[in-house]
């Protein structure tokens, strides 16, 4: 037996890292944060100090840490080394954390950053060998955090986004109408603030008292110097550095546990107006909602109070205090409660930026006219992605006309002396509604998006009851859910396969769409040669014939329910018209749509007298006007009797009107026909309870 050490040389430690399966390493790392999670739920603090130490024992995670250090674009540290060689990184991961006991961390290396709009940004770039240690330790961090956080906190937290703050932010502040026909106001005010400096001056003595990591290596971690111009400068006694892949997690848990101060402080033990005191917070911006104006200023007390104790204070510039119904930003949106409806669309700060943005972009460009398009649909598709959740028709439409502006001053550059004609006929093409479309001349399809067409959505929000470290079911359907949205992994082949086209209409899935994944047959279990991509406002179109019912329904009871159908139809023609009503919804893509009672009459005719009462736009009823908004899509939701005004919101539906052909209703129909229609109807009536 040979007992001789295997020390690996350079080639066959490169060949580890070429070789290494880097997907396994992940379902590794997932398995450890879990168990962690679990000790976290049960307050066991001996069993999550053991499997932080799993995490950091480690190969996987190593390997995980090294390559994200790698991998971002701050470059190297004082030292000098960038990790580009496979030998060096892999070397790197089965060194990371062997001596943590005698660990020191090097210095950092100072950046200045002064962006063109905004303040100076000092970052710390950590070494290679630090940054990688910091981004392991952050992996022991991370599902203690996802539990122990606010729970509407949404930055730096698995499958979070600003989205799902957005969403939020919504329903505080919208009125909610209970099924009694109730009305629970929404808040009148909201704190917005964000936290003064917040990474340059957290105190170093709570992150050290309160941060459940190794003290020894977090003390490293801030107490490092750091290097400038070639001068070492003395470490800072407060702060945590912009550069480091820790400092978002210990920025957020600095930050965990205000909201449930702030209930704490209003409310006591008793109970809890979440009107009042309900928190939406992404990093250090936050937003509050109050019931009154001293209420508000109390909440701004009490988060003073709270951040006080961390070495941190509210922004004076920043912290403010409005009305609601007079309109507030908040993550580059504007938001204004206009009749008990939040309404949002994209902030002028926001719009003001990216123009200047595009226009510095297009300006300075001297590529080719095919990559000018690819960078500038990136940019576009990218931006829309954000804001498509708000009522951001008008501004989509402003920056197409923006873009296209400076567009035409690049190729005025390019050919100063030509004429306007022979500039837009060689860079520009005409679409169907005759507007001009930025293209290649010798392959038309290859244009600059227009924002203008992106359809708006609603966005499906995360449910905040569900953790992705506990539910693995979640995180997992979370994945699904993306990888079908963006068409990504074997989706693609899928979307390819049908040419990009929905299986249901036929028309292109265009990026920005909603999109979803059906079975091509209904009877055959769901897979890769039995799915389809469809539109997801197709979905509610389709019907699936199925052959596998036993139950055939008589003569009497097909006649009995088409003549109830038909009866219907009757009756919604006798009292009001409302088919240019819906038409009308139909075609409408914004959140909501306020009317006067004088537009509605001229597609509907004359309101009846009931509609002098608020009841009567609220119950549902065959032929009512919440049934018929329904079926199109929006719901009266904030009718103004005074001023004779009613605003319809999108809601989402999968209720339909049914049009039967004529010949069904009064004509014959052979006798296989009518047994199957028969069969299909009962069916129908069966599975929905008509």
């Amino acid at each position: 037996m040979n007992n001789k050490l295997w020390f690996p040389n350079k080639k066959e430690l490169a060949n580890l890292w070429i070789t290494a399966d880097f997907e396994e390493a992940e379902k590794e790392l997932f398995s450890l944060q879990q168990k962690l999670a679990g000790a976290v739920i049960t307050k066991d603090d001996t069993l999550v100090k053991e499997c932080q130490l799993n995490i950091l024992k480690s190969l996987s995670a190593k390997m995980l840490a090294v390559r994200h250090a790698s991998s971002t674009s701050s470059g190297p540290g004082v030292d000098g080394v960038r990790l580009g060689r496979p030998y060096d990184k892999m070397q790197m991961a089965l060194d990371l954390g062997a001596d943590i006991k005698n660990y020191k961390a090097q210095p950092t290396r100072l950046l200045k950053v002064i962006p063109k709009r905004g303040k100076e940004r000092n970052i710390k770039i950590p070494t290679m060998y630090d940054r990688a240690l910091q981004i392991l330790y952050s992996y022991t961090l991370s599902p203690i955090a996802q539990i122990t956080g606010d729970k509407k906190s949404f930055g730096f937290k698995r499958n979070r986004s600003a989205m799902d703050a957005h969403h939020y932010v919504m329903k505080i502040f919208s009125d909610i109408i209970n099924n009694d026909g109730t009305v629970e106001e929404a808040p009148k005010y909201v704190l917005l603030t964000d936290v003064a400096a917040c990474y340059e001056s957290i105190s170093h003595k709570w992150l050290l008292k309160n941060i459940p990591m190794d003290k020894n290596v977090l003390k490293e971690f801030l107490k490092a110097s750091h290097v400038f111009d070639g001068e070492l400068f003395t470490p800072d006694t407060v702060g945590i550095s912009l550069g480091s892949g820790l400092s978002p997690y210990l920025a957020n848990m600095t930050l965990d546990g205000l909201q449930n101060e702030i209930y704490k402080q209003l409310y006591g033990y008793g109970a809890i107006d979440y009107g009042g005191g309900d928190m939406v917070r992404f990093a250090d911006d936050i937003l509050v909602s109050a019931r009154t104006l001293n209420q508000a200023y109390g909440i701004k007390r009490i988060i003073s109070k709270f951040l006080r104790v961390r070495g941190l204070s509210l922004s004076s510039t920043k912290t403010r205090i409005v009305k609601v119904e007079d309109g507030f930003d908040f993550l580059s949106r504007n938001y204004v409660s206009i009749e008990g409806y939040l309404f949002a669309t994209p902030s002028e700060k926001a719009i003001t930026n990216y123009v200047v943005e595009l226009g510095e972009y297009i300006n300075a460009y001297r590529g080719s006219q095919l990559s000018l398009i690819e960078e500038l649909n990136r940019k576009l598709i990218g931006w829309a992605s954000y804001h498509k959740y708000t009522d951001a028709n008008d501004a989509f439409a402003y920056i197409d006309t923006v873009v296209d502006s400076f567009l035409l001053q690049l190729c005025k550059k390019k050919h100063p002396k030509a004429p306007l004609d022979y500039i837009l006929g060689r860079y520009f093409i005409k679409d169907p509604d005759g507007n001009r479309l930025y293209a290649l001349a010798h392959k038309q399809d290859v244009q600059v998006v227009r924002l203008s067409k992106t359809k708006l959505q609603t966005y499906k929000p995360i449910n905040l009851n569900r953790n992705p470290y506990i539910d693995d079911s979640f995180s997992k359907e979370l994945e699904r859910e993306r990888e079908i949205a963006h068409a990504t992994g074997k989706y693609r082949i899928i979307l390819n396969r049908q040419g990009g086209e929905c299986h249901i209409c036929g028309m292109p899935i265009l990026p920005d769409q909603l999109k979803t994944i059906i079975a091509i047959d209904s009877t055959k279990p769901l897979g890769s040669k039995n799915s389809a991509y469809i539109h997801s406002r197709c979905v509610d179109i389709r019907v699936d014939y199925y052959k596998t019912s036993n139950y055939f329904a008589s003569s009497q009871d097909i006649v009995a329910l088409l003549n109830d159908i038909s009866n219907k139809t009757v009756y919604l023609k006798s009292s009001l018209t409302f088919d240019a009503l819906k038409e009308y919804l139909w075609g409408q893509s914004k959140a909501s749509i306020t009317m006067s009672f004088s537009q509605l009459e001229k597609m509907v005719g004359k309101l009846p007298t009931a509609s002098a009462n608020i009841t009567w736009w609220h119950k549902q009823w065959a032929g009512s006007m919440r049934q018929v908004g329904f079926e199109a899509g929006y719901l009266p939701m904030r009718v103004n009797l005074k001023r004779r005004t009613v605003t319809f919101n999108r809601c989402s539906t999968s209720a339909s009107t049914v049009r039967v052909p004529e010949v069904f209703l009064k004509g014959k129909v052979p006798v296989d026909a009518a047994a199957e229609l028969e069969s299909f109807f009962e069916y129908i009536r069966k599975k929905y309870g008509l």
